[in-house]
């Protein structure tokens, strides 16, 4: 029989702000985050909306010297980091540092850091290279810190898989802990993609809205007027636990991990599979796995992100995996609050369904003015509700067809 694997670690950094706590105002007031990009001129983008976070101050988790072997990608998982072992009070008693693995998802790592050093050169053929780049813009940067910090000698992990990256890192972690590789597991994933060049490029490849008049409804996901989605950054990072281990320390459980599943729809680079069978298979696996039945799911927190052909695949798959009772599970995304943080996504909605089962309330879908035909299912539309979450879903899909379903278990002592 599998160990029980448990979050005892918290740490979040959002557009929301700093810390759980304005993640959870967010949320439950149904706030949109996303606003006119400020971070460098954007009036001649397609696309002018992001979802920044305006109040992460580095200095305040690191000293200049760590901050600038890092990209803001990799600061981002550094500080959850921080924030999640602090949480954990992991230190508190002795554990072994050998035992302690560290799993870091992030799509695009420090393309940002990347393309500004491209365009120096470009722009100055005796342009001298940062002879620091090839360790501050590597991808896993963040949890390699993360490790140098603590004096952390596990295994340290960097999954790259598009949106599903840090749901690729949830599975990663818990098939060490449950081979009892590692003790600890120190997990989630960061994206800082609001760059010019990064919001340029989604905007060609047309998956980025054009409602950028008023910022705040520019996301619609499920929406009949949605027409794609923002980009958005943040950073979620948990310590993962056997139940066993975590009980022995005396620490604080959030929720149960019940199994991560990953499919792959083997269809197209960009587009999802248009039978949603894949993503269908991954949210009975997922229940399978985790030994729940549909009639136990109380909600779902979708990818939702507000493109046209995700949207009503992503309802399809649902319709498939639960049948008549889709109807009456609620549902809804964060992109519309949060924007789209990419390979932090699953990490950032891993947090929000956590928050959402400790204070007994349900997420909305904000800007769902016009439900979409085809879109038919209980989106919560707009306000958060009261609601009773034991077991829910957490579900991501990416390019390339990776798709994944996490099944999260409020924790009952």
């Amino acid at each position: 029989m599998h160990s029980k694997i448990v979050v005892t670690g918290m740490g979040v950094i959002s557009p929301a702000g700093v810390g759980i706590t304005p993640l959870q105002y967010t949320l439950k007031e149904g706030k949109s985050c996303v606003h006119h990009i400020d971070a460098f001129p954007a009036e001649n983008l397609p696309c002018k909306a992001g979802g920044q976070i305006r109040n992460f101050e580095v200095q305040d988790f690191m000293d200049s010297k760590e901050a600038k072997k890092l990209e803001r990608s990799a600061q981002l998982f550094l500080a959850a980091g921080s924030m999640a072992i602090e949480d954990s009070q992991l230190f508190k008693k002795k554990v072994n540092r050998q035992q302690i693995g560290i799993f870091e998802g992030t799509s695009l790592g420090a393309l940002n850091g990347t393309l500004k050093e491209h365009a120096a050169f470009l722009s100055d053929s005796d342009h001298k290279f940062n002879p620091q780049a090839v360790r501050t813009l590597m991808t896993g940067a963040g949890g390699s810190m993360v490790s140098l910090r603590y004096g952390l000698q596990g295994p340290i992990f960097s999954l790259s898989n598009g949106s599903a990256s840090s749901a690729f890192a949830f599975s990663t972690a818990v098939d060490k802990l449950r081979l009892k590789d590692i003790d600890v597991a120190i997990v989630g994933g960061s994206e800082a993609p609001v760059g010019f060049e990064i919001v340029l490029l989604f905007s060609r490849a047309r998956m980025l809205t054009i409602h950028y008049d008023q910022p705040e409804q520019a996301c619609r996901p499920f929406d009949a007027e949605r027409n794609g989605t923002v980009l958005g950054e943040g950073g979620a990072v948990f310590i993962l636990e056997r139940m066993e281990h975590a009980l022995k320390r005396e620490a604080k459980i959030y929720a149960e991990v019940g199994s991560v599943v990953l499919t792959s729809d083997a269809y197209s680079l960009v587009v999802p599979e248009p039978e949603a069978e894949q993503q269908a298979r991954a949210m009975r696996l997922a229940m399978q796995k985790a030994s729940v039945t549909s009639d136990c799911v109380d909600y779902i927190s979708a990818h939702g992100t507000g493109t046209y052909l995700n949207d009503r695949t992503e309802t399809l798959a649902i319709k498939k995996a639960f049948g008549e009772k889709a109807c009456r599970i609620p549902i809804s995304s964060s992109k519309a609050m949060l924007g789209h943080a990419l390979g932090a996504t699953t990490a950032l909605e891993v947090a929000k369904t956590i928050i959402a089962m400790e204070n007994q309330f349900v997420p909305p879908t904000i800007n769902l003015m016009h439900p979409d035909p085809e879109c038919d299912l209980d989106y919560v539309p707009n306000h958060s509700r009261k609601g009773d979450i034991r077991t829910a879903l957490v579900n991501n899909s990416s390019f390339g067809g990776k798709n994944s379903s996490i099944v999260l278990k409020r924790w009952e002592q």
